[in-house]
């Protein structure tokens, strides 16, 4: 099974399938500077502009969503 399939089949609006290699729990961003990712336990994700832009537009629709 490929890491986008594993994404499909959790189907969780709270992961975020950022990378062919990486999928990131949303509800652990800390920020975002730049291109990285640092999340709450500590680690710094670095993802490509385009999918970084797709990354914020995910967020923005996600927590319109919860209000």
């Amino acid at each position: 099974i490929t890491l986008q399939e594993l994404h499909k089949n959790l189907n969780d609006p709270e992961l975020y399938l950022a990378e062919r290699s990486l999928i990131i729990n949303i509800n652990h961003i800390k920020r975002i500077v730049e291109s990285r990712i640092y999340m709450t336990d500590g680690y710094e994700l670095v993802i490509g502009k385009n999918n970084l832009a797709d990354l914020k537009q995910y967020l923005n629709q996600y927590w319109s969503s919860l209000t």
